[in-house]
C-alpha cells in the first residue's frame, strides 16, 4: 500500500500542478501554442507523407504506414490527409520542399512559443539572447525531426515483421497482442523522448532530472489517454454523422490540438511542482 506520507506528496505535487496552471494563465497559453501548432501542421504533414512517398514507391505500403503515424499525431484527422495523400505523393518533389520551407518557417515560430511557455512556468527570469535562443529552437526542432522519423521507422519495421507471420494464420494470431503491445509502447515511448526533449533543451534553465522524467511520463500518459477519448469519440460520432459530418472531425481535431497543448503545459507544471515538493526551489540545470 502507498504510505501516508507518499500519497501526501503526491497529492500536494497534483494540487500545486493545477493551481500553477491557472496561476499561469495556462488555458490562454494553451490557446495560442494550440493556433501555432495547427499552422505548423500542414507543412508538417507534407514532409511525412513526400518523405514517405520515396520511402515507399508502392503507394499502399506508404498509404498504411501513414495512417498508423497519424494515428498517434493526429487522432481524427486521418480521412481529411488521406484523403488527399495520393496527390502529395504525385508532385513529392515540389510539395516536399514547399512543405520544409513552411516547416522550419512555422516551426521557428511554435518551438519559440513553446519556450516562452516553459521559461513561465519554470519561473526563469535570466532567458536566453534572441540569436542564441532562436538557435536552441532551431536545433530542438531537428531533433524533434528526427525522432519523428525515427518513430516512423520503428512502425514500418514492426509492420514488416507482422507482415511476415501473415502467412502462417495460427502464428499470426498467437503474436497480435503482443505487436499490438510493442506498438503501443513503443507509441509511448516515443511520446515520452519528446517531452523530454522538449523540457530539456528548451528553457533556459530547467528543472532537475527525476523532475524531468516525472514531467514527461505524465505528459505522455496524458497524451495517450486522447486515444481512447478518440475510440469514444468515433462511437458517439456515429449517430451524429449525418448531420455534422466531416465538420465533427474537424472540430474534434481542434480539441485534439489544444488538448495536446494543455497536457505539454501541465506536464511542465508537475516537474516545477515536483521540484518544490522535494524542497528543490532554484532551476537545476541551463542549455
Amino acid at each position: 500500500m502507498m504510505s501516508p506520507s507518499l500519497g501526501r506528496r503526491i497529492w500536494n505535487v497534483l494540487r500545486h500542478s493545477v493551481r500553477g496552471y491557472f496561476a499561469d494563465d495556462g488555458i490562454f497559453l494553451a490557446s495560442g501554442l494550440a493556433f501555432d501548432l495547427l499552422l505548423c501542421m500542414v507543412p508538417l504533414m507534407l514532409i511525412i507523407v513526400s518523405v514517405l512517398g520515396y520511402a515507399f514507391p508502392d503507394t499502399e505500403t506508404a498509404m498504411a504506414q501513414l495512417a498508423s503515424v497519424l494515428d498517434v499525431l493526429a487522432p481524427e484527422s486521418q480521412k481529411v490527409v488521406m484523403d488527399n495523400a495520393e496527390t502529395i505523393v504525385a508532385n513529392r518533389g515540389f510539395l516536399g520542399v514547399l512543405g520544409f520551407v513552411l516547416f522550419f518557417a512555422f516551426g521557428s515560430l511554435v518551438f519559440g512559443s513553446a519556450r516562452l511557455v516553459i521559461n513561465r512556468v519554470f519561473r526563469v527570469e535570466q532567458r536566453r539572447g534572441y540569436l542564441k535562443g532562436k538557435g536552441v529552437d532551431f536545433l530542438v526542432m531537428l531533433a524533434t525531426g528526427l525522432l519523428l522519423m525515427l518513430a516512423i521507422a520503428t512502425s514500418w519495421l514492426l509492420s514488416l515483421i507482422r507482415s511476415h507471420t501473415v502467412a502462417l494464420p495460427e502464428l499470426e494470431h498467437t503474436l497480435r497482442p503482443g505487436f499490438q503491445v510493442l506498438g503501443d509502447l513503443s507509441g509511448f515511448v516515443f511520446t515520452f523522448l519528446l517531452f523530454y526533449l522538449l523540457y530539456r533543451y528548451l528553457p533556459a534553465r530547467t528543472v532537475t532530472s527525476v523532475a524531468l522524467v516525472v514531467a514527461s511520463l505524465t505528459s505522455a500518459g496524458l497524451f495517450h489517454v486522447s486515444k481512447w477519448g478518440v475510440g469514444l469519440y468515433a462511437q458517439f460520432a456515429q449517430s451524429y454523422a449525418p448531420v455534422y459530418g466531416a465538420l465533427g472531425g474537424l472540430m474534434f481535431f481542434f480539441l485534439w490540438l489544444y488538448y495536446a497543448c494543455t497536457v505539454f503545459i501541465l506536464g511542465a507544471e508537475v516537474g516545477r511542482a515536483y521540484d518544490e515538493a522535494t524542497g528543490v526551489t532554484d532551476a537545476a540545470g541551463s542549455a
